[in-house]
């Protein structure tokens, strides 16, 4: 998006419309944005949200754009952040020792995806994704064998 300039904005709008559902055994999901603190300076650079809380940036993106359900604010060290129906949730506070952030934001996506494709609340969704990113953070490489009790989750 910072290379692109103003044409950002119009691929910004596209990008939002085209994820905002997927379809799984013929059932249509509400999906979501999802990005990390960092991109989200990218957003506050080209001046398409000036928004400072995560609540009113998640609110200016579901009015600007319509379709969009679900906005989702990966925050690092802090956790993450995800805005739906009109609330936001913050997942619970990491408490590791970080050896490689390969991997973390992959792994957060894929569980969160996962568990809201199962039925899962977003909340627990949510709680879930921040904990195998959790873990992922504290292995070398984007990979790493998953504990049992992990995976049994």
């Amino acid at each position: 998006l910072r290379k692109c300039g103003a044409p950002a904005v119009e691929e910004l709008r596209l990008y939002a419309d085209r994820i905002c559902t997927v379809t799984a055994e013929g059932k249509r999901y509400p999906l979501g944005f999802s990005f990390s603190r960092e991109e989200l300076g990218v957003l506050r650079e080209l001046a398409i949200c000036t928004a400072e809380e995560y609540d009113e940036i998640s609110r200016f993106l579901c009015r600007t754009y319509p379709k969009l359900k679900r906005v989702i604010i990966t925050l690092d060290c802090d956790g993450a952040y995800v805005y739906e129906n009109g609330v936001g949730y913050y997942s619970e506070k990491p408490n590791c020792t970080v050896v490689s952030t390969v991997g973390a934001g992959d792994s957060f996506s894929a569980t969160f995806l996962a568990c809201i494709l199962q039925g899962k609340d977003v909340r627990v969704s949510l709680n879930r994704a921040s904990k195998v990113s959790q873990f992922v953070v504290t292995q070398m490489g984007a990979i790493p064998d998953y504990p049992a009790d992990l995976i049994q989750e």
